[in-house]
């Protein structure tokens, strides 16, 4: 009988995942990866390549070191700059970098709180530290100044008293712009009992508001105090989807934008959403952090995103759902040996909640924690980790370069059509003029019933040729309600998608929340959504593109009279063969003197490591040992592969030269162990887009070496 021979039988390692630290590495099987390391992923394919660098926007500051960031515009980026430990100032940084203007600050503590806000006059940032006492102060893109407010109230009997000027405005520890409440300034959390405008009567539950398109201009009616004496503080706020978001430590708040009464007064409505058992919202606020300028919240397309004492979580105004769980075993120790270890030297404490930062760019969420930078790709709903050391962040559109264009319009069409719906729109012409007196109805939908779709279409766009398009935002005129007369609502989005050449294709943006009483612009999507499809200059000109509205009453709730839509309106944003070279926004990161900008035309700086990534341990099937023999690769520039085996140190093994195009190369690497994992670093702009090893099994007589 012949003697046995061997043959190859492939094993891929193209599936690299995402970070997997919520199982123990000898529960990892055959497609799953433990970590990446310094590199980015296109979300669209899957494929990674190497990480965006990292490049200087300024030179070395002369003296001091920049602490927050902040965008005041295109032009100006404002910095805090600690200059010694008992004076600080505030400069604002042009394109190049170059501090064109500087303040002194007026406090030993540099600010930590920035809201922007447009005026038909100029546009303003607003600025303050958290010290008790500490002054507001106000940047014009020219000036650093210290505004005063006037006070403008008006009596119960609705007249107006005699405007009160050169007033103190509110001091609030956190401040935020509201666009859809008619562009008020909001401030919350004031220091002290009379902290509010003028000096009214405040405490860390007030959330004080502008009047609409007046920033300093105040009522001492205009605020809501939101869980008074249940001993917690505001600890942060944002606007998203036209709503404000407040959060206190075990909970948060959904403001919807005011009404007013028969005076002419402010009037809030609000629902209240508790977090988890044991989940806290904190921030961090050693002294080292005071001055980052960093959010403990953030707003995106994808929904409110908040870092707590337990992990990371989102929500879109419903139960907030923990995005962080493959991180958990980073706070509690490091079980990890080879290559795992390497990259996180043991440490445990940088790796605890909550983050001292949080921001996202597009469909990526950025969080810091001291010398890490956790990236969540919301496209494949993974995590990467940087080591990267960052005192603050934030994201700017400020560098040269013309960036995406961007084309609005009303639909020249609006129908109904009926699919799978029980009530029909009237008037579903209407929603092709921006006006609330006229507009598309539903009547008397209850139950679970849902609507017919209301289609618009005929935009009329005429985006140039070969034209790259970015994304879509839709403003959405709705009302609740109809009937002034009636107390419930309940009608839900239902399904909202876009429609190509006639057909709804992609994901749907519907919200989970109730439309409310009253004409309100909802707003989906953004600048890098792209709706869950692929588009050409082709689609989006076509008559047949358009918006797919289908609503849907929610069962639990009575009967409602009607609802309406007054106007839909679409903004695309795309890349001309001209402006594909464009500046997008970007990451712009501070570290001691310099300030530095993420993106991938930067030029990488020795400040930061290079980039590698592990593909993950593999038992490949059994507790036995293995042989791997030959390996395949397939991509682009310079890779170095180097192996561990059964969670020891690092080797070394070989450097595929793959050259600029993407091309398919093998090399014989022998192997053997029970646990196997890969590692691979690049030169340049290098990629991998799948990695094969070859397992060595018995075979009998007459089988034959893969020939691969």
């Amino acid at each position: 009988m012949a003697a046995p021979e061997t043959e190859q039988k492939a094993v891929g390692f193209g599936t690299f995942g995402g970070l997997r630290l919520d199982q123990a590495l000898d529960e990892v099987g055959a497609n799953a990866s433990i970590y990446e390391h310094d590199i980015d992923r296109d979300g669209s394919t899957g494929r990674f390549r190497s990480r965006d660098g990292f490049q200087k926007l300024n030179a070395s500051a002369a003296s001091g070191e920049y602490k927050g960031l902040y965008p005041h515009s295109a032009i100006r980026l404002l910095a805090v700059k600690r200059v010694k430990s008992t004076e600080a100032k505030i400069v604002a940084l042009n394109k190049e970098g170059t501090e064109v203007t500087t303040a002194t600050w007026p406090e030993t503590e540099a600010p930590s709180t920035f809201a922007s806000i447009g005026t038909p006059a100029a546009s303003y940032t607003f600025m303050r530290s958290f010290t008790p006492a500490a002054k507001v102060v106000r940047f014009d893109g020219t000036t650093f100044t210290e505004p005063k407010a006037t006070i403008e109230n008006v009596t119960e009997t609705g007249e107006k008293e005699a405007p009160k000027t050169e007033k103190a405005m509110p001091l609030a520890r956190h401040m935020v712009a509201w666009p859809d409440a008619s562009n008020v300034l909001v401030f919350a959390n004031t220091s002290g009992t009379v902290g509010g405008p003028n000096g009214a009567s405040s405490s860390n539950s007030h959330v004080w508001f502008s009047k609409p398109g007046a920033p300093e201009a105040f009522e001492e009616t205009a605020f809501i105090r939101l869980g008074v004496g249940d001993g917690e503080e505001i600890t942060g706020i944002c606007v998203y989807g036209a709503q404000l978001y407040v959060f206190k430590e075990s909970k948060f708040w959904v403001v919807s934008p005011p009404s007013k009464n028969e005076y002419g007064q402010p009037v809030f409505s609000f629902r209240e959403v508790t977090l988890g058992q044991g989940s806290r919202v904190k921030q961090v606020l050693t002294e080292k952090l005071k001055e980052t300028s960093d959010r403990i919240c953030w707003a995106s397309q994808d929904g409110v995103f908040f870092t707590t004492t337990d992990g990371i979580y989102q929500t879109r105004g419903g139960e907030p759902a923990k995005i962080s769980q493959p991180l958990k075993p980073l706070e509690e120790t490091v079980p990890f040996e080879g290559p795992m270890a390497e990259f996180l030297s043991g440490s445990v404490e940088s790796f605890r909640w909550p983050a001292t930062g949080i921001l996202a760019l597009g469909r990526r969420l950025f969080v810091k924690r001291y010398e890490f930078m956790f990236l969540y790709d919301m496209n494949v709903e993974s995590w990467t980790c940087w080591k990267m050391p960052s005192v603050s962040f934030c994201i700017w559109t400020g560098l040269t370069g013309g960036g995406a264009e961007v084309a609005e319009k009303l639909p020249g069409k609006g129908e109904d059509a009926t699919e799978g719906g029980t009530k029909a729109w009237s008037n579903p012409e209407n929603i092709k003029t921006e006006s609330d007196a006229t507009f598309a109805s539903v009547s008397n939908i209850s139950g679970s019933e849902k609507a017919h779709a209301l289609i618009a279409s005929k935009f009329g766009f005429a985006i140039p040729a070969g034209s790259t398009i970015q994304g879509f935002r839709l403003e959405l005129r709705r009302n609740g309600e109809l009937s002034e007369k009636e107390e419930t609502i309940g009608v839900l989005d239902g399904t909202l998608k876009l429609r190509k050449a006639a057909v709804t294709v992609g994901e749907s943006k519907a919200s989970p929340s109730i439309w409310i009483r009253g004409w309100l612009t909802q707003t989906y999507g953004g600048s890098e959504d792209l709706w869950g499809s692929t588009w050409t200059a082709t689609d989006v000109n076509a008559e047949g593109f358009g918006v797919f509205l289908q609503p849907q009453h929610k069962v639990s709730n009575p009967e409602t009279k009607g609802v309406g839509v007054a106007w839909v309106k679409l903004t695309v944003y795309y890349l001309t063969p001209e402006s594909s070279s464009g500046v997008r926004p970007r990451l712009f990161c501070s570290q001691s003197k310099t300030v530095f900008w993420n993106g991938p035309s930067a030029v990488e700086e020795a400040t930061f490591p290079g980039w590698a990534w592990q593909s993950g341990l593999y038992d490949l099937g059994s507790e036995d040992e293995k042989t791997l023999k030959k390996a395949k690769l397939w991509g682009a520039g310079t890779i170095k592969v180097a192996t561990s085996k059964d969670f020891k140190a690092i080797k070394e093994r070989e450097t595929f030269a793959m050259g600029e195009s993407t091309t398919q190369k093998s090399t014989n690497i022998s192997d053997k162990a029970i646990l196997f994992s890969h590692r691979f670093e690049g030169t340049g702009k290098a990629s991998v887009q799948k990695f094969i090893r070859y397992l060595a099994t018995t075979a009998t007589s007459g089988s034959q070496s893969d020939p691969s």
